[in-house]
C-alpha cells in the first residue's frame, strides 16, 4: 500500500484531529513570543510589551460574541482554567437577545 501524499494536492478533513494554523495567527504568535519585557516597566522592552497587550485586548474587544464564546471555549481546551473576557456593551446586547447570536 502506498502511503506517499502529495500534500500540494491534498484537502485535510479531519479537523476533529487537528486544524491548520492560520498564517496570521502563526506570524501573530510568533511576534508575541519575540517580545521581551514587563508590561508594567517603563523601559522600551516594557512599553512594546504593553503596547501587545493593549493591542490584544482592542481585538479581543472587537470580537462578536459567537468569536468570543469560541475563544473561551478553546481556551479551556488548551489548558487553560477558563478563558474570561471583561464584559461590555456586547455582552449587554447578547444578555438582552441572545438570539441576535445568530
Amino acid at each position: 500500500m502506498d502511503h506517499d501524499v502529495d500534500m500540494d494536492r491534498a484537502v485535510y478533513l479531519d479537523h476533529n484531529a487537528t486544524t491548520t494554523v492560520r498564517p496570521a495567527a502563526a506570524e501573530a504568535v510568533a511576534a508575541a513570543l519575540s517580545l521581551t519585557g514587563n508590561a508594567s516597566s517603563v523601559h522600551g522592552f516594557g512599553r512594546a510589551v504593553r503596547r501587545a497587550v493593549e493591542d490584544a485586548r482592542e481585538a479581543v474587544a472587537a470580537l462578536a460574541m459567537a468569536e468570543r464564546m469560541t475563544l473561551c471555549n478553546m481556551a479551556a481546551e488548551l489548558g487553560a482554567l477558563t478563558g474570561i473576557i471583561a464584559p461590555d456593551e456586547t455582552t449587554a446586547q447578547y444578555l438582552r437577545d441572545p438570539g441576535a447570536l445568530r
